[in-house]
């Protein structure tokens, strides 16, 4: 059970960093970034309407709000079940602009993780990941690029994850490719975008696991 919780968390920080560091929003220019106040993302079935996918019944997970400050700043994540219950938050600690840790609480409020981040350089960090009692569970480092993470290795006493990234020239994620030398497996995912917003950022897109399409995932953002 411990074991599958780290690789929950281990896949939430992935998301988390990929939202933080997307080009498309935080590269815009400062008042755009800055009018930026929410982002609610949900995940639905697709559904085949007129050889078009259109969004069906919602998944049973992957719904996220972001939420981000007065100057834009990306402060704090709420992740939601199919019936739009909190699951868990996560909250994003900065020092010069920087994050150099995360929290991670459950449903009730109380800590589940945390997650201390040291930046090594401007192309790459290292963290280590404590369950709520201070024990440390995972360990690892990012290499980045243009703050855009380019390959994690996420390790635990039973292995290690190496996982990479490829993005579009808009700096949109195109795929995440995770392998695991523990047990030999891969997985893939791939995103494919549809529609955008008047200021250029994505609100519609497919959601592909190992080339087949999962999800429909729908944006809505405030300004």
């Amino acid at each position: 059970m411990q074991n599958l919780k780290i690789f929950q968390v281990f896949s939430i920080s992935l998301l988390l960093l990929v939202a933080r560091c997307k080009k498309k929003e935080a590269d815009a220019d400062s008042d755009q970034h800055s009018s930026i106040k929410s982002i609610s993302e949900k995940l639905y079935l697709p559904v085949e309407v007129g050889g078009n996918w259109e969004k069906g019944d919602l998944a049973d997970t992957g719904h996220s709000l972001k939420i981000f400050d007065d100057d834009g700043i990306h402060f704090q994540t709420e992740h939601y079940d199919e019936n739009m219950m909190l699951t868990e938050k996560v909250v994003f600690f900065r020092v010069d602009g920087k994050v150099v840790s995360e929290e991670i609480f459950d449903s009730e409020g109380a800590v589940e993780m945390k997650k201390a981040i040291n930046q090594i350089s401007k192309s790459e960090n290292e963290f280590e990941i404590f369950n709520g009692e201070g024990q440390k569970l995972a360990w690892g480092k990012l290499k980045l690029k243009d703050e855009n993470p380019l390959e994690e290795t996420f390790s635990t006493e039973h292995g290690t994850t190496v996982t990479k990234f490829i993005y579009d020239e808009q700096g949109n994620v195109l795929s995440i490719s995770t392998y695991n030398d523990e047990n030999g497996t891969e997985f893939h995912r791939s995103y494919e975008y549809l529609e955008f917003d008047e200021r250029g950022n994505w609100t519609k897109s497919l959601v592909y696991m190992d080339g087949e399409l999962m999800y429909i995932s729908i944006r809505e953002i405030t300004y």
